[in-house]
């Protein structure tokens, strides 16, 4: 008997949390190829109107380097984020930019008298979406670019 009080008192406490991340979704993406940097423009529905929330950009792609001083140029696999757009509470609209991809001498492989790389364009090949809101990820939606 006492163990089921207690896990009818568990699954009454359950239940009243919040549930967060069932509602939120990005409705709309569009983005833009800046060569080396990558930009989303969209909205975000679901939102709980009274927080604020994050939007934060993630991309994969191929960078063409150059190993500066050479006149070698390389490829190299690169995964970059960028600084979160906040929201304020009941805004929808986002747009967020990635870094350029950082890219050593090594990891482009450049002769090894390069100190320096120049990353001239980024192929880009995925991006992801996550949107957080009270201190939860909300929606997370992945782009083949």
């Amino acid at each position: 008997m006492r163990r089921a009080v207690v896990a009818l008192l568990l699954a009454t406490a359950l239940a009243a949390l919040p549930v967060v991340a069932s509602a939120a979704d990005v409705t709309s993406a569009g983005f833009t190829d800046r060569g080396t940097t990558l930009v989303a423009v969209g909205t975000v529905g679901g939102l709980d109107p009274a927080l604020s929330a994050q939007v934060n950009l993630t991309m994969a792609g191929t960078a063409t380097v150059a190993c500066v001083g050479t006149g070698v140029t390389r490829t190299v696999s690169v995964s970059q984020g960028g600084p979160a757009d906040s929201l304020a509470p009941g805004e929808t609209v986002f747009a967020v930019t990635t870094y350029e991809p950082v890219v050593t001498p090594e990891n482009a492989r450049c002769p090894a008298s390069v100190d320096s790389v120049l990353v001239l364009d980024v192929v880009f090949q995925r991006a992801m979406i996550t949107v957080i809101q009270g201190l939860e990820v909300v929606a997370q939606e992945g782009y083949a670019l």
